[in-house]
């Protein structure tokens, strides 16, 4: 998905040397998350879920509470940098984003987008709990996904939709600014990952 969209924007020979230096240079490293093992997907998993407990404790509550980890949904976002799940005008502000930040920029969308499903999740967790796993599933696996986010707010699909979506998703990128993560705090949570493996 990810070589998909890079085609969408360059010739072949250009996005394969641009897929191959995601792959092979530190600050981007895709190929860790790809290695037998997917060890480096489960490590930036598990960063994301302690940033997620920092930035977002009620999302992390309702969460933890519903039983349903961060491996249920945020696993394709991380493979496919959100290529599965956007598209577009969007897709292409968050790769600038990332060649530009790596990582960071990654974690700071994720909290973004997680941060404008919490008000949903919160009242997810005020009903029943027996399907509280279901609709709180449901919501984080409609981040992204235009068809769900439309039909679950009952609207047409309209041109009108349709714009007031993509003025909602480019809101994103102002929220993931205002999450303070630096590549220190990076380093730490990587090495208390490390650690905990051992």
């Amino acid at each position: 998905m990810i070589a998909g969209h890079l085609l969408q924007h360059m010739d072949e020979a250009h996005a394969f040397h641009l897929l191959c230096h995601l792959m092979v240079n530190p600050k981007y490293n895709l190929q860790s998350i790809l290695r037998e093992g997917m060890k480096g997907l489960y490590d930036k998993l598990e960063v994301l879920n302690t940033l997620v407990h920092q930035h977002l404790p009620s999302v992390s509550k309702v969460l933890e509470q519903a039983n349903v980890p961060l491996l249920f949904f945020c696993t394709e976002w991380v493979l496919t940098l959100f290529s599965y799940v956007f598209e577009g005008e969007f897709l292409n502000i968050f790769f600038d984003i990332f060649f530009q930040n790596g990582w960071i920029g990654f974690y700071r969308v994720a909290l973004a987008l997680m941060k404008s499903v919490e008000i949903d999740l919160v009242k997810a967790s005020l009903g029943n709990v027996d399907d509280m796993q279901g609709k709180v599933l449901s919501i984080v696996k409609g981040i992204g996904r235009r068809a769900t986010k439309y039909q679950g707010r009952g609207c047409s699909s309209s041109v009108a939709d349709a714009a007031d979506a993509a003025a909602g998703d480019m809101h994103i990128f102002v929220v993931a600014e205002s999450f303070l993560i630096n590549e220190s705090d990076l380093v730490l949570l990587g090495s208390n990952v490390e650690e905990r493996d051992k």
